[in-house]
């Protein structure tokens, strides 16, 4: 079930072909990237990138889709 209307609209565009034009790709954060310790909104990713995090998906399997600004990433997320 999905429960954020911004997480709902993103799959209803992927399902239905929308024309906008995104790749949806995954990084898997190793013990010595930058990455580790910094909150989504440190990496200030999509400022700079424009990128958008759809989940974060832990080592114990345990995904958060739309995760928190503050939601600092750890070795072995994805």
């Amino acid at each position: 079930m999905t429960t954020r209307p911004s997480t709902a609209h993103l799959i209803k565009l992927v399902n239905e072909g929308s024309n906008q034009d995104f790749d949806i790709d995954e990084v898997l954060v190793n013990k010595n990237s930058r990455l580790v310790g910094q909150s989504v909104q440190q990496t200030e990713a999509h400022r700079r990138h424009g990128l958008l995090f759809v989940a974060v998906w832990s080592a114990s399997k345990e995904i958060r889709f739309n995760p928190d600004l503050e939601k600092n990433f750890q070795r072995g997320r994805l």
